[in-house]
C-alpha cells in the first residue's frame, strides 16, 4: 500500500422495490416471514432483542466515532480525499483506507464499543412518486482490543430518477458493513451488516417483505439476490456475504447498442462491494448503490444488498416486487439488537466507547 498524509495524519490508501431492507439475524433455521423468490436470500430467527418498527434512528448518547458515505450516492464508494473533506481531526486520526470505499478504524484502546449501523434506501423515483426501500439498523456491543482494524463499507443510496418521459425502475440501496480486517467469506468475519433497500418500483405492488421487524430463514443463505425475470432487460439483484446479485446486461434486440455491458448484479464485499450496473439506455446512470446494490432497467428496480440479497423486480402490476437485502450480527455480541428501518437515504457507521480497560 501506498502511504498518504492528509491534513497531517498519515493514512493508507491503495488504489485498489418496492420494499425496505430486511432484517436478519441468526439461529435455527424456519420458513421467512416474507418468501423470496428465485434465488434470493433468506435470513434467520433472532437470538437477540427484537425492536419493533422504527421510524428513525434509536435515540442514545453521542457516538465518539461516526463514518460516512462523505455525500457520495450511487455504485462506487468514497475515495480518501473526499473523506477527509468532510471528517474532523479525530476521525482522520484513526481512520485509513484499504481500496475505494472501504474505510479502516483502527481501535484506539482496549474496551467495549457499542457499534451502530444503518443500511442505505434505494434509488428514488419522481415518475410516480412510488418510494424506494429503506435500509436496516441494527446495533450491538463488541469488546475490542488497541489496534484491531475493522473495515467499515457505508452503503450509499442508489442515483435517482427525476424525469418524467420515461418509466423507470431504480437501483437497490447497498448494505453497509463492518467486517474483520483481512476478511474472507466466512461469516466469523462479519461484526455486522445492515441491508439496503430495494429500488423504487414504477407500478404499485403490494407490500411485501418490509424490514420493520425481523425476517426468519436459513442463516446458511448467503447468496446474493436474482436478477429480474424480464431476462431482456436483467436489472440485478443485490449482493449478498456469499456472492454478487445475479443479472447481465439488457438483450432487447432492437436496442442492443445501447446497453450497458453488464453485470447489473451488486458486487459482494470480497469482490470491492460496488453497486451493479444500470441497464437498457432510458435507465442511464442508475445503477445500484455501493454496498452491493442492484442494478436497475427500464421499469424494473434492482435489489438492495445485504448478508443475503434482495432480488430485482418485475415490470408489470403482477410480478414480485423487488426486495431488500437482510441483516445480521456476530452471535458473540452483547446487546445485539435489529431496529427496523430509519428514514436517511444513506448508510453510516456509528462507534460508541461503552468501557475501556
Amino acid at each position: 500500500m501506498a502511504a498518504i498524509a492528509v491534513a497531517g495524519v498519515g493514512l493508507l490508501c491503495c488504489v485498489s422495490s418496492s420494499v425496505a431492507a430486511a432484517v436478519y439475524n441468526k439461529g435455527d433455521e424456519e420458513d421467512p416471514v416474507v418468501p423470496k423468490t428465485g434465488a434470493g436470500p433468506s435470513a434467520g430467527p433472532s437470538a437477540g432483542p427484537i425492536a419493533g418498527p422504527s421510524a428513525g434512528p434509536i435515540a442514545g448518547p453521542s457516538a465518539d466515532y461516526t463514518f460516512t458515505n462523505a455525500e457520495i450516492v450511487g455504485q462506487f464508494g468514497p475515495t480518501l480525499p473526499e473523506l477527509t473533506k468532510v471528517y474532523t481531526s479525530k476521525m482522520k486520526e484513526v481512520t485509513s483506507m484499504s481500496k475505494q470505499g472501504f474505510q479502516v478504524w483502527t481501535v484506539p484502546q482496549d474496551g467495549t464499543y457499542h457499534i451502530h449501523a444503518y443500511g442505505a434506501k434505494g434509488g428514488a423515483n419522481s415518475y410516480n412518486n412510488n418510494p424506494p426501500g429503506k435500509g436496516a439498523q441494527v446495533s450491538g456491543d463488541f469488546t475490542l482490543k488497541k489496534g484491531t482494524k475493522l473495515i467499515i463499507i457505508v452503503g450509499q443510496q442508489a442515483n435517482s430518477f427525476s424525469g418524467s418521459s420515461h418509466s423507470h425502475g431504480t437501483g437497490g440501496g447497498g448494505a453497509t458493513w463492518v467486517l474483520k480486517d483481512n476478511f474472507t467469506t466466512s461469516t466469523n468475519d462479519i461484526y455486522m451488516v445492515a441491508g439496503g433497500g430495494a429500488g423504487a418500483p414504477v407500478f404499485n405492488h403490494p407490500s411485501s417483505g418490509d424490514a420493520n421487524g425481523s425476517t426468519q430463514a436459513n442463516v446458511n443463505d448467503t447468496s446474493g439476490g436474482a436478477a429480474s425475470i424480464d431476462t431482456q432487460r436483467n436489472a440485478g439483484g443485490g449482493a449478498g456475504w456469499g456472492g454478487n446479485g445475479l443479472g447481465t446486461r439488457a438483450t432487447v434486440p432492437s436496442h442492443k447498442d445501447k446497453t450497458t455491458e453488464g453485470p447489473t448484479g451488486g458486487k459482494s464485499p470480497i469482490n470491492g462491494a460496488t453497486g451493479g450496473n444500470w441497464t437498457y439506455y432510458w435507465s442511464s446512470e442508475l445503477s445500484g448503490g455501493f454496498g452491493g446494490g442492484g442494478g436497475a432497467s427500464i421499469q424494473i428496480p434492482g435489489g438492495g444488498g445485504g448478508f443475503s440479497g434482495g432480488d430485482a423486480g418485475g415490470n408489470t402490476s403482477n410480478s414480485p416486487p423487488a426486495q431488500g437485502g437482510t441483516s445480521w450480527i456476530m452471535t458473540s455480541a452483547k446487546n445485539r439488537q435489529f431496529l427496523g428501518n430509519h428514514d436517511d437515504n444513506n448508510g453510516k457507521v456509528e462507534i460508541t466507547i461503552k468501557s475501556s480497560t
